[in-house]
């Protein structure tokens, strides 16, 4: 027959609390009974403290991580709708309209970007990654940025030398 004291009985409570409290979002939560020495309680209380301070630290990245999504976001928006309400003004020049209308374009443009990036980063995480690995051959790749920088490369004030040396296959 097995025989469970009342301190083992107020043990098993206490972390079947925790793991409410944690499953609700709390992650504040510390398990900590004194123990005259270790054992398998002390070990899963250890390793509760440390899963419960990891999910708090994942939580507040996430906040951090949602705060600033909501900032980018929120930054082009309010010139879209500023620019949007400034071109209803019937006094504008056309350059003004013109460049107004390149202001949302653009602001338009980095919502895009952003969506874009929003949607790479959830499928990074998920490990559905819709890139395929493909084989290209590192030379040609330099050669070619090469050639597309070279203008920029030449100008006097610059000043920039590119010397890469490649063994020939």
């Amino acid at each position: 027959m097995l025989s469970i004291t009342k301190k083992q009985v107020n043990i098993y409570l206490e972390i079947i609390d925790a793991l409410r409290r944690i499953a609700n979002g709390d992650y504040n939560v510390q398990l900590d009974f004194n123990m005259d020495k270790r054992n398998e309680i002390t070990d899963i209380f250890n390793h509760f403290n440390h899963m419960a301070k990891q999910l708090k630290q994942m939580e507040e990245m996430r906040q951090g991580f949602i705060s600033n999504v909501s900032h980018e976001i929120q930054s082009p928006l309010t010139s879209i709708v500023g620019f949007a309400q400034a071109l209803q003004i019937n006094k504008l020049t056309i350059e003004e309209r013109n460049h107004y209308l390149h202001i949302i374009e653009t602001e338009s443009r980095r919502l895009s970007k952003l969506k874009d990036n929003l949607l790479k980063l959830t499928s990074l995480e998920s490990e559905h990654h819709p890139f395929e690995r493909t084989d290209f051959r590192l030379d040609q790749q330099i050669r070619t940025i090469n050639l597309a920088c070279k203008p920029k490369w030449l100008e006097p004030e610059k000043g920039t030398t590119f010397t890469i040396l490649l063994p020939i296959s």
